[in-house]
């Protein structure tokens, strides 16, 4: 349970069944020097900062702290954010997904987007509890981060009706998309050559480029965006 004006940090996975991960020697790393910034994720989370109830709008997002791929600027894109969504009545929640320069995924480019989707189905699955419309949760990223948000908001789906998993039936598909400074293309002359090289490898086939390039991946289903 969590109250309002206080975050909560909830695992995106249940304990052992982390998709496509598998155990290292890895251990997380979280540099707080002069701010906070985690790399080499090993257990995926979302923190859940909730506004007052008094002040809340239903309105909740999504925010991927960016870091090329790296490292997450957990606080200065993160956190931070978070706290001023809530002065504006909105929910906000801080992924802290994995990066794929981390030797512990499998297939290093898919565990992002498979954390980002995990993240919006777990948003809606709780949204009862936490005082969120379902209909009103959107994704927010900054530089890499907005790639992800991007990434997320053009590679969705409606949920497994099947699934075990009640979480899994959710739809991750966001309502709206917030990109700020964000990579967006890995064809393009102005793609961002160090995230695309972090994500997808320096070998990366044609389709793997055009596949996250997400300003080619747009659709009559993508949501509104700015």
């Amino acid at each position: 349970m969590v109250t309002h004006a206080q975050n909560l940090i909830l695992p995106l996975y249940p304990e052992g069944q982390i998709p496509n991960y598998h155990q290292t020697d890895e251990v997380e790393i979280r540099d707080t020097s002069n701010a906070v910034r985690i790399s080499k994720v090993q257990t995926p989370d979302i923190a859940v900062f909730l506004p007052s109830k008094r002040n809340a709008s239903g309105e909740a997002v999504i925010i991927c702290p960016g870091g090329g791929y790296h490292v997450l600027a957990y606080d200065w894109e993160g956190s931070d954010i978070a706290k001023y969504w809530n002065s504006k009545g909105i929910a906000a929640i801080v992924l802290k997904y994995r990066l794929p320069t981390s030797k512990s995924q499998i297939e290093p480019h898919k565990s992002p987007l498979m954390d980002a989707q995990r993240a919006m189905r777990l948003v809606r699955y709780h949204a009862e509890e936490w005082n969120i419309n379902p209909d009103r949760v959107g994704i927010m990223g900054f530089s890499a981060g907005g790639h992800l948000a991007s990434t997320l908001s053009t590679h969705f789906d409606n949920g497994n009706p099947n699934a075990n998993d009640p979480v899994e039936k959710m739809s991750c598909r966001p309502d709206f998309s917030i990109l700020i400074y964000p990579v967006i293309s890995f064809t393009a002359d102005f793609m961002h050559s160090g995230s695309q090289k972090a994500l997808i490898g320096e070998q990366a086939s044609d389709e793997m480029k055009e596949y996250y390039s997400n300003e080619l991946q747009i659709s009559d289903d993508t949501p509104p965006t700015i």
